[in-house]
């Protein structure tokens, strides 16, 4: 296992978006649309293996199951709508959260701070859940390297999915293909590699099917989960 480190480097930022032909890019005034995927999207991260660890970790019971994979969500989505970070299908049922390093100011795990700030203030714990927030995060940092890229990179731009899903009824329709191409498409077109993160053998397979390769495996001595750091190539 590497030795993990804060990456401070200041970005050179353009302001722009990435401009995925296919692909609605969510902006901040989409107010219904944000709330709609905030409810799936958070529908489908309760079973998503990393979340579940965390929820089990804060002895979320209950309806705190929803209610608090909803507030990451939101976190994430209501942060990153107004820098050009979530994007969505045409039917709104496949969304994913990323961004292009260069097109942004922020790294990503400033956003990953800001989804467990929100859940400690979620009103749905009681103190002595919200306080297992922070533990939880100690416990899994081994296996919470969302800023592992660089090495791999050095200065050069790249792409990072941070968050991707498929509504649940859309699930094995082909979804995941009109999420996942035009994103792809676009890298290739600018010569970028595409940087994600999976926690199951399932989502290790589909990404290797899309020309992923995984780059490292990172490992926890007291929580029995792998992180894949996977990469698609550039050109």
């Amino acid at each position: 296992m590497k030795a993990k480190k804060c990456n401070n480097k200041q970005y050179n930022y353009k302001g722009v978006a990435m401009n995925i032909n296919g692909l609605i890019t969510v902006s901040p005034d989409q107010t219904d649309l944000i709330q709609d995927l905030i409810v799936w999207m958070g529908k489908v991260y309760e079973t998503e293996p990393y979340t579940q660890a965390f929820l089990e970790g804060i002895r979320a019971k209950g309806d705190q199951v929803e209610q608090i994979s909803q507030t990451i969500m939101r976190s994430f989505i209501t942060s990153g709508a107004p820098v050009k970070r979530v994007y969505c299908t045409p039917d709104t049922n496949g969304c994913f959260i990323g961004y292009q390093r260069s097109e942004q100011d922020k790294p990503s795990t400033y956003y990953e701070q800001l989804s467990m700030d929100a859940v400690k203030e979620d009103p749905c714990l009681g103190d002595k859940q919200a306080g297992l927030v922070f533990l939880q995060q100690t416990i899994m940092w081994p296996i919470s390297d969302f800023e592992w890229y660089p090495d791999v990179v050095g200065d050069k731009d790249y792409i990072h999915i941070v968050n991707i899903g498929v509504k649940k009824e859309f699930q094995h329709t082909g979804t995941m293909n009109e999420l996942f191409k035009p994103v792809l498409a676009y890298a290739q077109e600018q010569g970028l590699p595409v940087f994600l993160e999976t926690y199951s053998d399932e989502l290790e397979a589909m990404y290797q099917h899309y020309g992923f390769t995984t780059l490292e495996v990172l490992e926890s001595p007291t929580i029995p989960l792998k992180e894949r750091c996977m990469m698609f190539p550039a050109n």
